[in-house]
């Protein structure tokens, strides 16, 4: 099999099987840089990161430049507790005029949690190029990551603006989407507003409660575009939020996105953290969903745990399931699985499910709102669990990376965001240990002195 059919199983998620063929095809060739970086990949995604970085590495001596195996050895670095020898391997990339190359490579410094180093590298890039806009949008995360707010957003505007748009999301012009009436904070009085979809479900759910400042702001109405009907039920909750399926034949006078709500509202509402702006739908199936768990709990308490993501940014955030071991061994919790994928395959083989409850995989948005809003709390990594759970109210331990992203503005235990939200962090990085000691810790209920 050759590095493309490997890579599409990779693609389809069959990570067992490529990895396999991935082997096989290494041993006949074993300095392929094509077929080690697809092997770092398969790895990777299955949480085996010894294993990536050692292929990484045998890249990185055939080619110091190759930018992909640099940032699958950061990823690596990240979740091993290795960040000196990730520094390493950055400052031997070969030094480049580029603007785009040297922002990403401050970012590099920014997944490490270097933020001094990374703002330093990348303010000399905005100094040398102060026109391009992903630069200073760079500037502006790296510039939050380190909890400096407002000008890190002042900056963060630049990712939210026509000129980006036209330099680096040409895909938008491409689908007929009009440049002209992108939004930058101008007036919206008497105006009809569209939010597309662009980023993930969980950034939707967390922006969505800037719908509420566009209606103080005289918006006469606010279209919330959402191609997937799973999730319809949820984002109709949203005060003033009309959902949509499709914009065709809808007029608007500008369109926007969840990150250009943040960027220009923000500044101006700050975080309008609240117990809760989003309302669970009813659901038939989760109520006797629910049921079931409550009956396997046998008076146990219920909370809702997920801890692995599959998506392309999603390295650094996962926990590996042998460190969560000290969690399911909490007596007095009855855990509900809310995981899919390679994790949930991996948790079923080890035996553990005999004791939980797990969520089918084939629940909606809808209906894993409609049970986390039974259960007693909820432990998730940053993925789109964390904003479902707390967007509608539910008290959530967030397991959070060292390097956290910029969002969380550098917060160490509480979110600016969700009142109900706990964070939980690494106290270095790679230590997924102490955040699991410190969770059977919050997790355990305290018996009053007599």
């Amino acid at each position: 099999m050759n590095a493309e059919d490997i890579t599409q199983l990779y693609r389809q998620k069959n990570y067992a099987l490529a990895e396999k063929e991935a082997k096989a095809a290494l041993r006949l060739d074993p300095n392929n840089v094509h077929l080690l970086y697809i092997y770092a990949l398969i790895m990777s995604a299955q949480m085996q990161f010894a294993a990536a970085l050692g292929a990484c590495s045998r890249i990185l001596k055939q080619e110091p430049n190759h930018a992909y195996a640099l940032s699958a050895l950061v990823t690596c670095c990240v979740q091993l507790g290795l960040p000196d020898l990730a520094e390493t391997h950055i400052q031997q990339f070969s030094h480049t005029d580029s603007p785009t190359t040297q922002s990403w490579l401050a970012g590099l410094y920014g997944h490490l949690a270097m933020y001094d180093r990374a703002i330093d590298n990348q303010s000399k890039v905005c100094a040398a190029h102060p026109d391009d806009p992903y630069g200073r949008y760079t500037l502006g995360t790296l510039q939050m990551s380190a909890g400096l707010v407002e000008e890190g957003m002042r900056n963060y505007q630049h990712h939210a603006s026509r000129n980006m748009m036209r330099v680096y999301r040409t895909d938008m012009l491409n689908n007929g989407w009009d440049i002209e009436k992108y939004w930058e904070g101008q007036s919206v009085a008497g105006k009809t507003i569209l939010i597309s979809p662009m980023g993930g479900y969980g950034d939707f759910m967390q922006f969505c409660r800037y719908v509420k400042a566009l209606k103080d702001m005289g918006a006469a109405r606010i279209l919330g575009l959402m191609g997937n009907p799973r999730i319809h039920g949820l984002l109709r909750s949203c005060a003033d939020l009309e959902v949509i399926e499709h914009h065709e034949g809808h007029e608007f006078d500008f369109w926007t996105d969840p990150f250009g709500l943040c960027a220009y509202l923000q500044p101006r509402y700050g975080f309008m953290s609240q117990d809760r702006y989003l309302t669970a739908p009813s659901s038939d199936w989760a109520h006797q969903t629910v049921q079931t768990i409550q009956a396997r709990a046998a008076g146990k308490r219920c909370i809702g745990i997920s801890w692995y993501s599959d998506t392309a940014d999603a390295g650094t955030r996962s926990v590996p399931l042998a460190t969560l071991l000290p969690l399911f061994g909490l007596p007095d919790i009855h855990w509900v699985i809310m995981q899919r994928g390679l994790a949930l395959d991996e948790f079923r083989a080890s035996g553990l499910d005999q004791m939980c409850s797990i969520v089918s995989e084939d629940a909606t948005f809808d209906d894993t709102a409609a049970i986390v809003q039974q259960l007693e709390a909820v432990v998730s990594i940053d993925s789109y669990m964390t904003h479902l759970s707390a967007a509608i109210g539910k008290p959530v331990y967030f397991m959070a990376s060292r390097a956290l992203d910029w969002r969380h503005m550098n917060n160490e235990t509480q979110s600016p965001w969700y009142p109900r939200t706990t964070i939980v962090r690494q106290p270095t990085i790679g230590d997924w240990r102490s955040v699991v000691q410190q969770l059977c810790t919050l997790l355990t209920p305290t018996t009053p002195n007599a």
